[in-house]
């Protein structure tokens, strides 16, 4: 080889294949959270049921209507957290398709699935911080009132 010759820097594809396999790395890394929250979203529905069920039959039992009726709140609590499981769930599997099976196809499915998963994220969490603001808004309302009437 002669000094001073130039030589082009490696095309494209190798450059591309690194940057995939930068893509997989990362999304391996992602897989992995995706189950620990998948664990932990299952542990929390388990022990939402089980609570639900124990305040249920310890209600009827001891004729404590109100605990069975709390019973109630758990039970929707459990399923709160199982709205939150699917999604994550199949965005973890379609990460793990595409991890095994790299291709364009898997990388789309895996894209949407994690779009629809945030979708349900965002759309919740703004129920909920509405929700808090209208118990707030109402527990004033409702201690205002009842110091009206009070100091009458």
């Amino acid at each position: 080889m002669q000094e001073g010759y130039y030589q082009a820097p490696q095309s494209g594809p190798t450059q591309e294949l690194t940057l995939m396999d930068q893509f997989s790395d990362s999304l391996a890394i992602t897989k992995r959270w995706m189950t620990v929250f998948q664990v932990l979203f299952i542990i929390g529905i388990v022990l939402c049921f089980l609570a639900a069920a124990g305040m249920l039959v310890l209600g009827i039992s001891t004729s404590q209507y109100e605990t069975a009726g709390l019973s109630v709140v758990y039970f929707f609590a459990g399923a709160i957290y199982l709205i939150y499981v699917l999604p994550f769930v199949k965005a973890r599997k379609m990460a793990a398709d595409y991890i095994f099976r790299p291709s364009a196809d898997q990388l789309g499915l895996f894209l949407a699935a994690n779009a629809r998963l945030w979708k349900i994220w965002g759309i919740t969490t703004l129920a909920f911080i509405g929700l808090y603001l209208l118990l707030i808004v109402g527990l004033v309302v409702a201690g205002l009132g009842a110091a009206m009437f009070a100091g009458a």
